[in-house]
């Protein structure tokens, strides 16, 4: 008995030490469907395949990043690596991706211990970035960069934290050349890494000020960020060397990619509202507890207990701010700000519950109604997490259902014709994947651009017909090759030229979605089109459908 009255101890204090890393189940969770469904997708994934092949095989053709501008040779190892273990088993590159997000929950989870915050505000940090919306592309997909560099920066702001500890300096050096050499590695894989130095300078100098005032931790603080800023700088300035040899110019704005960047006040305005929405639609259930605490701590003339509010702030303001000159605005560009959102989270979070402690019942009341508000508005916040992913599940079924089939049926060297009269990257990423997954290098893919069809056919006798039909899509989700009022269109013009061929397969994706457009709260200040689109409300419910049809002559 008494034995067994051991084991019991041991469990419970095994338990009340490690419950924080709770949100790590959670990752396993989130990552359950894609992993029972896992798919290549049709945005990058079969460029990402070609370069991996050839990397295997020894050939680093990065010709492409050249064109584009960008200095990326981690990222396309780290597929290449995958591609080595696992080869055409997708399911396997899904399962990192899970790795590297539970990694990244945990290394937060420990930052927010290291750093002086109470083990509850470390579990809720951890649980709140889990559940981010941002969080489902990035890890739903394998072509996005970010969540292997969140966890490389994650990795190195804990490895300063370490040399902050530290009194021996070789010790220090090693460690500081650590996070050096993780940054690098961040800044190969996505060089928005260089960032880190911007934010760590700004936290030294906060630091400074605070530790002059003799405030909380501030001087522990200013150490890790001197830590952090000598290992940005020596990593960024290798990074610079080896971008500038490699792409032939020492610019970083305007070449390729970066030269998407415009300053000018009307494109300003007009992508702070853009990121305004999807802020409204992902972090909606930050806005309570903000206005709650501020309130307080102005009242009060107090900053927040925890001092890890304001490097959270500044994080937030730099990840975000960077994008906002930046043409194009989706939403995993969002998961390193989800970090600094869910670290935040976890210090007005305490602040509430203390506040509900309060004797004051207006105070108490406000506490409680906070952190009711904000509870609740993140379990809503889920049905926009369930559709992304309901989503990305749909069309990475089906595209690679409609591949398959047609590397299997077309006979060789015939023609596939895709009823997307623009050409995107479907079209791009349907060839490469067919040539290099499948093994049909002798299958052409093009886009139909309105050409008489008995012309296309008496051209090529062996021709497949491709028509997306698109139903129900959501204005603001994860990235889709389809766009459904232009496929009305586009299919409305080949309906009479197809009516004589014949269809020979057909797959369809119709998930149930629900989401919450939070974004509509800005129509009575802000009536923009994609937010306010007649006929939608708050909450809606409705049935995705898509679909890909195949027709020969």
């Amino acid at each position: 008995m008494a034995h067994q009255g051991l084991k019991s101890g041991d469990v419970i204090s095994r338990f009340s030490r490690y419950w924080i890393y709770l949100p790590i189940l959670v990752c396993v969770l989130i990552m359950l469907p894609r992993l029972v469904s896992a798919n290549f997708g049709l945005m990058d994934d079969g460029r990402a395949i070609t370069l991996s092949q050839g990397i295997v095989q020894g050939r680093w053709d990065l010709s492409w990043d050249v064109i584009s501008g960008r200095f990326r040779p981690i990222y396309w190892a780290a597929f290449a690596f995958w591609y080595l273990l696992a080869g055409g088993q997708p399911t396997w590159y899904f399962l990192g991706n899970l790795l590297v997000f539970a990694a990244s929950t945990t290394l937060l989870i420990r930052l927010v211990i290291t750093l002086g915050g109470s083990k509850r505000q470390a579990f809720l940090t951890g649980l709140i970035f889990t559940l981010s919306t941002s969080v489902i592309e990035n890890i739903y997909t394998l072509s996005k960069a970010e969540n292997f560099q969140l966890l490389l920066v994650l990795a190195a702001i804990s490895l300063a934290v370490l040399a902050a500890r530290q009194e021996v300096r070789t010790r220090i050096g090693l460690l500081i050349s650590a996070a050096g050499v993780a940054l690098l590695v961040a800044c190969l894989i996505k060089e928005s890494t260089l960032l880190v130095l911007p934010i760590a300078i700004v936290w030294w100098g906060l630091a400074w000020v605070g530790k002059r005032k003799h405030l909380h931790l501030a001087g522990f603080a200013e150490k890790v960020s001197h830590h952090l800023v000598v290992a940005a700088l020596v990593s960024g300035v290798i990074f610079y060397a080896g971008r500038t040899i490699f792409l032939s110019s020492s610019k970083i704005l305007g070449v390729g990619q970066s030269s998407a960047f415009f300053f000018d006040p009307a494109n300003l305005l007009n992508s702070l509202v853009r990121w305004g929405g999807w802020l409204l639609r992902d972090f909606i259930w930050l806005l309570p507890m903000l206005l709650v605490a501020l309130l307080y701590c102005l009242l009060a003339r107090r900053l927040p207990h925890s001092p890890l509010w304001w490097p959270a702030l500044v994080w937030m303001a730099f990840w975000l701010g960077m994008y906002i000159p930046w043409h194009f605005a989706v939403e995993y560009y969002l998961l390193p700000f989800a970090a600094g959102a869910a670290l935040l989270s976890g210090v007005l979070l305490e602040e509430l519950v203390q506040l509900a402690r309060r004797s004051t019942l207006l105070w108490r009341g406000l506490g409680y109604a906070g952190l009711v508000l904000s509870g609740l508005l993140l379990i809503v916040s889920q049905a926009n997490s369930f559709t992304d992913a309901a989503v990305q599940l749909a069309q990475d079924t089906a595209n690679a259902r409609v591949l398959q089939y047609v590397a299997v049926s077309a006979s060789q060297g015939s023609r596939v014709v895709v009823n997307l009269q623009i050409a995107n990257e479907y079209i791009e990423q349907m060839q490469l994947t067919l040539a290099n997954f499948y093994g049909r290098p002798d299958l052409v893919v093009v886009n139909y651009q309105g050409e008489d069809l008995s012309q296309i056919q008496a051209a090529a006798p062996n021709i497949y017909f491709l028509r997306a039909y698109l139903a129900n899509q959501p204005k603001m989700t994860v990235r889709m090759g389809l766009d459904e009022p232009s496929l009305e269109i586009w299919n409305a013009g080949v309906d009479g030229s197809l009516s004589s061929w014949r269809q020979v397969f057909q797959v369809s994706a119709d998930p149930q979605i629900i989401t919450m457009d939070f974004p509509r709260l800005l129509c009575p200040l802000i009536p923009r089109e994609s937010y306010c689109t007649a006929g939608s409300r708050l909450v809606n419910f409705r049935q995705l459908h898509y679909q890909w049809t195949v027709y020969t002559p």
